[in-house]
């Protein structure tokens, strides 16, 4: 139609690093500057503005994992080392996930088992639930059946972050 402009599909704003200002970005903001603080000697810390607005923790020890989030405006994803990932919905209580996540990850609560196009990741977290993630890699071998993987492929016990 002559004379109406489209909506853009993206955000200049979160495409920038501005993000979203409601609760949630606000409570993500306060998490960053307290992860900052606690980890500054264990980890580096480092602010994503790339793919939304985010924080990504890389600890200094080599068997520790990282951990961090990023905020796309309409969902929310954290991840765990190089197999853990979740999605969220961005729903204010995501963020009580996401500090649960990273403290476990910290801490060191958590291993991984990998096996050929799979992998799975388990975080104890504080209030003594399991977050579980299970993923499937590359086209066709994630299709084949490996019966006990989870028992003979490689396990990594996380390490804390100190």
């Amino acid at each position: 139609m002559e004379g109406r402009a489209e909506t853009p599909k993206y955000s200049p704003a979160v495409a920038h690093g501005e993000g979203p200002n409601d609760d949630i970005a606000r409570s993500l903001r306060q998490l960053a500057d307290e992860y900052g603080r606690r980890v500054a000697s264990t980890a580096s810390v480092e602010l994503d503005h790339i793919h939304g607005e985010g924080l990504f923790l890389r600890p200094g020890r080599p068997d520790a994992q990282p951990v961090g989030w990023v905020d796309y405006g309409d969902e929310l994803g954290v991840f765990v080392g190089e197999h853990g990932w979740w999605r969220l919905e961005r729903q204010p209580d995501d963020v009580d996930f996401i500090r649960l996540i990273c403290d476990a990850t910290i801490a060191g609560h958590g291993y991984e088992v990998t096996a050929p196009a799979r992998s799975l990741v388990v975080l104890e977290l504080a209030d003594g639930q399991l977050a579980r993630h299970i993923a499937g890699e590359g086209c066709l071998l994630q299709f084949v059946p490996l019966p006990g993987w989870k028992r003979w492929g490689r396990r990594v016990a996380y390490q804390p972050y100190d």
